[in-house]
């Protein structure tokens, strides 16, 4: 058996939770390919200059475990930009997830607030890892509803036009039209 080495990044609190839950903890991120794919990318060996780039105060520290052919190939270190980078990957991977699954809760008739929850509960997100208002505010600011409300105004109305339209020439045309398309055609226009 290879000596196993561990690398500490910084990651913001539910990126670590998501990686602790699916890679165990410190993480095997070998289990998840894209994700080690990705970790790789960044991986390094030290550099004599440091860079400037601020740490952020929220973030937690991870701890990654990697095999010793890693070690030597790859290095040991992440930059601080390299950490960025990593953090926004498994970030908009997470969120993906979440967008995904909470539409189809709510596709099937649940409300967002239960399907918020039941998201966290599922997942594993407890509210001081990932908030339900910050989830909340992800799905307001990324999700298709205004659109596709919009959409459907628009569909609607061109429903309505056409139908009208159909109804008027078959009226002019002299063509019968019953009471209850006579209502119809009050209705709409």
């Amino acid at each position: 058996m290879t000596d196993q080495h561990l690398v500490n990044i910084k990651v913001k609190p539910y990126v670590k939770q998501y990686l602790i839950n699916n890679c165990g903890n410190p993480c095997n991120i070998s289990l998840l390919p894209e994700v080690n794919k990705e970790f790789l990318k960044h991986l390094s060996k030290p550099l004599f200059s440091r860079e400037s780039l601020p740490v952020s105060q929220r973030n937690d520290d991870l701890c990654i475990v990697i095999p010793e052919w890693i070690f030597y190939k790859y290095g040991w270190e992440i930059t601080k930009s390299g950490q960025q980078d990593f953090n926004a990957f498994i970030e908009r991977r997470i969120k993906f997830i979440a967008r995904s699954w909470i539409g189809c809760q709510t596709g099937i008739g649940f409300t967002t607030a239960d399907s918020i929850r039941a998201f966290q509960d599922k997942f594993n997100f407890p509210e001081d890892v990932w908030s339900y208002e910050a989830i909340k505010k992800d799905l307001q600011r990324n999700s298709d509803c205004e659109k596709n409300k919009k959409i459907e105004h628009f569909l609607i109305e061109l429903s309505n036009d056409i139908h009208l339209r159909i109804l008027n020439n078959l009226s002019e045309e002299g063509t019968y039209i019953s009471k209850r398309h006579k209502n119809e055609l009050s209705k709409i226009g």
